[in-house]
C-alpha cells in the first residue's frame, strides 16, 4: 500500500470519528432539551392539579359558609322562633364553632350563645329583622343589615340600625358575629339601657 493510499484512509477514518462524535453532541442536545420539556410540562401539571384542587376547596367552602349564612340569618329573622327562646338557641348553635364569639363594638366579646341569649331575651325582650346580607366569593365572611327592636331592661321602645360581619372557619361554620351600629355609643346604651329611642329606625315617633 503506498503511502498516499495510508494517507487517505487516515483522512477517512478522522472525518468519520469526527462525524460520529457530532452525531452523539446533537443526540445529547435533543435528549437534555426532551428532558428540560417533560420537566416543565410536568411542573405545570402539578400547577394546574394544585390550582383545581385550591379552587374545588374554595367552592366547597364558599357553599358551606353560604348554607351556614342563610339557616343563621333565617332563624333570627323568624319572629315565630323567639317563642322559645332555648330552642332557638339550641338551634343557632349548630352553626357556629364551640369557641365562636359575639363581639360588639360597644359591648365586647363574649360566648356567641351567651351574648345573643341575654341581649334577646334577658333585657326586656327583642329580636332581629333581616334587611340586607352578602357573603364574600371565597366564603370566609359575610356582612347583614338588621333592625334590632323590641323592649329594653326598662321595658322602653327602641329600634336600631345594627351592622353585622360574620367569619367562617374552612367547614364553614361561625367563628366571629361582630356588631356596629351608626350611633354613638350614649345613644346605643341609652336605647338599651335608659328611655329607649325616641323614635324608631326610620324616624317615625313611637
Amino acid at each position: 500500500m503506498s503511502a498516499r493510499t495510508v494517507a487517505a484512509w487516515a483522512a477517512m477514518a478522522v472525518i468519520g470519528a469526527a462525524g460520529a462524535a457530532g452525531c452523539s453532541t446533537v443526540a445529547d442536545e435533543l435528549e437534555s432539551d426532551l428532558a428540560a420539556m417533560t420537566s416543565e410540562r410536568d411542573a405545570l401539571a402539578s400547577q394546574v392539579e394544585q390550582l383545581q384542587a385550591e379552587h374545588a376547596a374554595a367552592a366547597a367552602r364558599y357553599d358551606a359558609a353560604d348554607a351556614t349564612r342563610a339557616g343563621f340569618e333565617s332563624t333570627l329573622d323568624d319572629d315565630s322562633r323567639y317563642a322559645d327562646p332555648e330552642a332557638m338557641i339550641e338551634d343557632l348553635s349548630t352553626y357556629w364553632t364551640a369557641t365562636a364569639i359575639l363581639d360588639d363594638i360597644y359591648i365586647g366579646p363574649q360566648p356567641i350563645a351567651d351574648g345573643l341569649m341575654y341581649d334577646l331575651f334577658e333585657t326586656g325582650g327583642s329580636q332581629l329583622d333581616l334587611r340586607q346580607s352578602w357573603i364574600d366569593p371565597d366564603g370566609s365572611t359575610s356582612g347583614a343589615v338588621w333592625l334590632w327592636h323590641g323592649r329594653n331592661i326598662f321595658d322602653n321602645p327602641f329600634e336600631l340600625v345594627m351592622v353585622t360581619v360574620t367569619t367562617y372557619d374552612d367547614e364553614g361554620l361561625i367563628t366571629d358575629f361582630y356588631r356596629s351600629y351608626p350611633y354613638d355609643q350614649d345613644f346605643f346604651h341609652e336605647a338599651l339601657r335608659g328611655e329607649g329611642t325616641p323614635t324608631d329606625a326610620t324616624g317615625t315617633a313611637w
